[in-house]
Formats: C-alpha cells, structure tokens, sequence
C-alpha cells in the first residue's frame, strides 16, 4: 500500500478560523497541501457544529458554508497542489440534553428537528457524529436509533475516545449489546493518529473490521496530519488487503458517491 493514491480524510478541522483547528488561509493551505503529499486525494472538511467543547462557540452554518466556498475556490484553482475538498461537519449531539428524553427506557424516542440539524457530508444522509465522552450504552444505542429515524446515517467519530464503549470493550459485550439493541451495522471513523501510534483501542476497531472509514482528525498546526504513518502502520496489521483498501478509500467512496 505504500506507493497507493487516492486516500480520503473522512475528518478534519482545516476550515480556517470556526472552530478550535486551523487559525488561518495560509495555514488550512500549508496542511492541505501537506495531505496531498500523504496520496489523500480528497478531504472532508469537518468544523465542530454543536459542540460544548470549543471555547468561544462554534461558527454559525451560513458561515462555515461561505467560508468553505471560499476554500475550495482557491484550492480549486491549483488541483495538483491541493485534495478535493468536500463540506461536513463534526457534529456533537448528546441526546441526554434533549428536554423530552426520558432516559434509557425511552427506547422509542424521536429526535426533534430543532434539536438536531447538522451539515452532512457533501449533502448526503451522512452526518459525521461525535458523542460524549461518557455516554452510557443504552444512551448511545438510542442515540444511533433516533438519528436513523430521524432520516440520517452515523458515522461515529473516533469512538476509540468513549470510555463507555472503552469499558464496554474492555468487558467484551460492546458487540453482543449492539447486536441486541440496535440490530444493525454500525458506521466508524477511526483517527489516524491513534491509528499510527498504535493506540490498543483503534487496533481493536481496526482488527476487528468495525472501522469503516478514516479520518485524520487534524487541527492544523496544533495537530497536523499523518494519514501516511497511520497507513504504514495499517499496512502492518491488517492482513486482508481488500479491507485495508476499503478503510482507506473505497467505503468513503461508497459514502460521498453522491458528492460532485
């Protein structure tokens, strides 16, 4: 896989200037251009949407989308240089903050429009879904059911971060409560940096075929890209080569295949 092109960064904070990742044109162009290196034909640009998290507030959606525009004319315009960049958003939804929901019980619970309004991936059905870092299990399995009846589909953002799923891990009963209630495939993003720093909970993601896509998660400066290590060190665990080029770029293909 060393000499393969056409990666595609599922995940990355590269729209300058909305949110906690890169500050500015020059440096959203210096690390775009830095994937390119990496073989990352094409980039989701992924501003954090709802997020508690970023000190200040997230940009509003009118912003991020003129700011993208912005981009893309420029990346655009040097082709060679530069990966597509396709429009999403790393959107954070605790579904506990929902005045209606009754908790863990509330199996059937539906989410109000008001209270869930992402930008999806290249304007498909896709929505790139970051949870707490302490969501129960119960609380994320309804979480999953009431995005889908709600008419999206979740990508989960680097899940390798949740403790409960860590702990649910841990206890091997992560996939057994998942085939129990929920019933279904479920969609994950796994980061490229824990990836290429052999972080125990991606390898587990990653050898037991649950990831489906990767995302460098980059923020810029603060933290650049390594789409190439995390490849590297793939290369080395996964056997099945047709899974491995699957992560890396055909399932994200699969998913943006709407996307012009």
């Amino acid at each position: 896989m060393k000499d393969k092109k056409g990666y595609i960064d599922m995940h990355s904070h590269l729209l300058w200037g909305v949110d906690d990742g890169a500050k500015t044109e020059d440096e959203s162009l210096y690390y775009l251009h830095d994937l390119k290196c990496q073989g990352v034909d094409t980039a989701v640009l992924t501003p954090h949407m709802n997020s508690p998290y970023i000190l200040g507030g997230c940009a509003d959606e009118e912003t991020l989308r003129r700011r993208f525009a912005e981009l893309k004319d420029v990346c655009e315009k040097d082709s060679e240089k530069y990966p597509k960049l396709i429009l999403g958003s790393e959107y954070h939804y605790d579904i506990r903050c929902d005045k209606n929901y009754r908790g863990g019980s509330d199996t059937l619970y539906t989410i109000e429009p008001a209270d869930f309004h992402p930008i999806t991936m290249g304007q498909t059905d896709w929505v790139l879904l970051e949870l707490p870092w302490d969501i129960s299990m119960f609380d994320l399995l309804i979480t999953l059911k009431s995005v889908a009846r709600a008419g999206y589909r979740a990508i989960l953002a680097h899940p390798e971060k949740c403790i409960t799923i860590e702990y649910e891990v841990l206890k091997s009963s992560f996939m057994s409560k998942l085939r129990k209630y929920y019933g279904r495939k479920i969609y994950v993003q796994n980061e490229a940096w824990d990836i290429a720093n052999n972080y125990e909970m991606a390898r587990w993601f990653v050898k037991n075929k649950i990831t489906t896509v990767i995302g460098t998660d980059s923020h810029g400066e603060h933290r650049p890209p390594v789409f190439n290590k995390a490849v590297q060190r793939l290369d080395e665990i996964v056997e099945d080569k047709d899974y491995l080029s699957a992560i890396l770029s055909k399932n994200a293909e699969t998913i943006l295949k709407c996307v012009k």
